[in-house]
């Protein structure tokens, strides 16, 4: 997604200095229709801020990756009991830690 929302960045700021697109021709005098660009400075904006989010995502998802990873080879030889048993209260799920 990130390297999307960084194609769609550049096509926004490429059309950009676009004044005019021409969205059809007239029928009867063949002359091309023109309509005012949609690439503004706020939508280069935008999806400048759709790229910093991304990236800010990724940065997020690699620390919690870490984080997760550390944990997990520290706790891998922790011996656990889980169990789950259905009652007809709902589901009980009871897990045994020793230490």
């Amino acid at each position: 997604m990130l390297r999307e929302s960084s194609a769609d960045l550049r096509e926004a700021r490429r059309f950009q200095t676009d004044s005019l697109v021409t969205i059809g021709f007239d029928p009867a005098s063949g002359a091309p229709i023109p309509a005012v660009s949609g690439y503004t400075q706020r939508l280069v904006d935008v999806r400048r801020g759709h790229v910093e989010d991304w990236i800010a995502f990724i940065i997020a998802n690699h620390l919690f990756a870490g984080a997760d990873g550390y944990v997990a080879a520290h706790l891998w030889d922790l011996p656990t009991q889980i169990s789950v048993e259905r009652r007809p209260a709902g589901t009980v799920v009871a897990a045994k830690l020793r230490w």
